[in-house]
């Protein structure tokens, strides 16, 4: 009645709901071999290439000097304002 057609797209929908802070194995003895990590080792990978690794500039260059012109703008009010 069930055959591999019905189980795939239910084991895709499983596997793509996995935080990627699991275990993605699938069985106690391949945990083991590769080396038992938990969800916080995986977190903390996570954590450090989020951190360290470098990227690309989230905003174009345009964007970021009108961000650093209004930034100035309101800068210079709140001093007049002797706000700051």
């Amino acid at each position: 009645m069930f055959g591999v057609n019905y189980f795939f797209p239910l084991a895709t929908i499983i596997f793509s709901v996995i935080p990627k802070s699991a275990d993605r194995t699938g069985n106690y003895i391949t945990w083991k071999k590769s080396g038992s990590k938990t969800a916080i080792d995986y977190a903390k990978e996570r954590v450090e290439k989020i951190l360290f690794e470098p990227t690309g500039s989230i905003l174009e260059e345009k964007r970021t000097q009108e961000i650093e012109r209004i930034l100035t703008e309101a800068r210079n009010y709140y001093k007049k304002a002797g706000l700051l």
